[in-house]
């Protein structure tokens, strides 16, 4: 994560929160060192079952955030995730109060908080911290109340900072505000005129519903002699959500696109006499036809709520030489549509009907959600 690992944290910051008092945004806050990039808090709490909560868990996952960790941040009181763009690595730090107290060896709790960091130490007694500079603590705190409030300063060349304020709201859709600010008018006509190019250009097939969130978002701004952006992002209610968890679930994985899977381990291919080139799986129909009489796939499926969706098709835990594993498919992976059919338990059942009589040569593809990521898995029936 480099240039994107900015865009990511400011547009999809979802794991912290603020509050008051000792452990409260001044504790947590004084907690982080002066080398981070970026800074967000959450209240977990106001973002559970909803979209920004999906993400933060994606996020947090990618970024090998310790799953205890985790899991004390999503019923912990107020969290508070500092990012800082330091070579060779990124380094994270995480520091949160309160929480179902559990076993986790990788948190360190002094003084009310508890926190674990990777590559980025909590401030030091003595030190100053991010937060020492006046003008960051007044951005702050001039930030409207949300679930979600953010600052980033990121250099972008030599001497050039874009300083970014961000706040987010999911709970009822999408409400989410940033504020970029340049040290250089050039900058942030540059800034407006590569994120017009990228709206204009974007495949908006292949974005499919994130491409509602790309054109709701709104940009004011520069102009003359307040180098600053406006961006705001307003979609209420289910639609929203769902725009805008696509499109998030795309800047974690770091592509627009949904990307094509990894072909299936031999191992799991072998025992069905599969093959998988470029990325897609070859069934001969006689593999298809054993595959369709093991228990029937659609045994291995489940129904989940997933965030604050409905509730989806889910992949159940699968075994080595399960079909399911043998065309590419894992524990846990959501099942988004069949052949453009949004999946349900009536279009798994029919797509498995109609797999049955699929003529040789015929192909299906399959789009799923593994890990905040869009995969799509392309099938061809063979001789």
């Amino acid at each position: 994560m480099r240039a994107s690992s900015i865009l990511a944290w400011t547009c999809v910051a979802a794991v912290v929160g603020c509050g008051r008092g000792r452990g409260g945004p001044h504790g947590l806050l004084d907690a982080i060192p002066l080398e981070a990039t970026a800074v967000v808090q959450l209240d977990p709490a106001a973002l559970r079952d909803t979209w920004i909560e999906t993400v933060a868990v994606a996020l947090a996952t990618r970024a090998e955030v310790p799953p205890c960790v985790v899991t004390r941040a999503r019923t912990a009181t107020r969290v508070v995730v500092a990012w800082a763009d330091m070579l060779p690595d990124d380094g994270f730090l995480v520091a949160l109060t309160g929480g179902a107290v559990a076993p986790c060896p990788e948190l360190t709790t002094r003084g009310g908080i508890a926190t674990w960091s990777r590559d980025l130490a909590p401030r030091a007694d003595g030190d100053d911290g991010y937060f020492a500079d006046r003008s960051r603590r007044a951005r702050f705190t001039r930030l409207a109340a949300a679930p979600v409030r953010g600052l980033a300063d990121h250099e972008l060349s030599a001497g050039i900072v874009a300083r970014a304020d961000v706040t987010i709201d999911g709970r009822d859709g999408v409400d989410a505000r940033a504020t970029v600010r340049f040290d250089a008018a050039s900058a942030a006509d540059g800034a407006r005129a590569r994120l017009d190019r990228w709206r204009a250009n974007v495949d908006r097939d292949r974005l499919g519903g994130a491409a509602a969130a790309v054109q709701a978002l709104a940009v004011d701004g520069p102009v003359a002699g307040t180098p600053n952006l406006e961006l705001t992002l307003r979609m209420p209610g289910p639609p929203g959500a769902e725009a805008a968890a696509l499109l998030a679930a795309a800047v974690v994985a770091g592509s627009y696109l949904d990307e094509r899977m990894p072909c299936p381990a031999d191992t799991a291919m072998a025992p069905w006499a599969i093959v998988c080139t470029s990325g897609e799986v070859r069934v001969p129909a006689a593999a298809r036809d054993r595959m369709l009489a093991v228990d029937g796939p659609g045994a291995l499926l489940t129904l989940r709520r997933v965030g604050s969706n409905a509730q989806r098709v889910v992949v159940r835990a699968v075994e080595p030489t399960s079909p399911l594993r043998a065309l590419g498919l894992a524990a846990d992976d959501v099942v988004l549509d069949v052949d453009g059919v949004t999946a349900t338990p009536a279009s798994i059942e029919a797509a498995l009907a109609a797999a049955a009589t699929r003529p040789v040569d015929s192909t299906a593809t399959v789009r799923i959600m593994r890990g905040g990521r869009r995969l799509t898995l392309r099938y061809r029936i063979t001789p």
